[in-house]
């Protein structure tokens, strides 16, 4: 999100999952909506434009939620198990704001697994 806008991000998603389609036809794809971030200092030293890249992040989820058709293609968004009842996102799950922890990667799974139970027994 800091280099390519949510049209570009959400294109290539497109093609991404339009390959695995053509060239597994069979297989069906979870597809999960991009995390959220919180503000934080990059490896440059600077204050990034958290509430900018969150607009993106938005755009992009919004885009990619369209895709799910039910069947083949099914769209998971996890973000809110990440962000607290205020808005922020604890250090505890994304030390850096945008990275996860071991405890993050957890919420991960734990959110994930009832969705792909139901795509596997399909």
């Amino acid at each position: 999100t800091a280099d390519n806008t949510a049209a570009e991000i959400t294109a290539a998603m497109r093609r991404m999952v339009s390959l695995i389609q053509t060239k597994l036809p069979e297989t069906k794809v979870l597809l999960l909506a991009v995390f959220p971030r919180g503000p934080r200092i990059n490896g440059r030293g600077e204050v990034e434009d958290h509430e900018r890249h969150m607009r993106r992040i938005n755009l992009i989820n919004a885009e990619l939620a369209q895709m799910d058709n039910g069947d083949s293609i099914r769209f998971l968004d996890l973000g809110p198990k990440f962000v607290s009842a205020d808005g922020t996102i604890a250090h505890a799950i994304m030390p850096d704001q945008l990275h996860l922890s071991a405890a993050g990667y957890e919420i991960w799974v734990e959110g994930m697994q009832p969705l792909l139970d139901e795509m596997m027994s399909e």
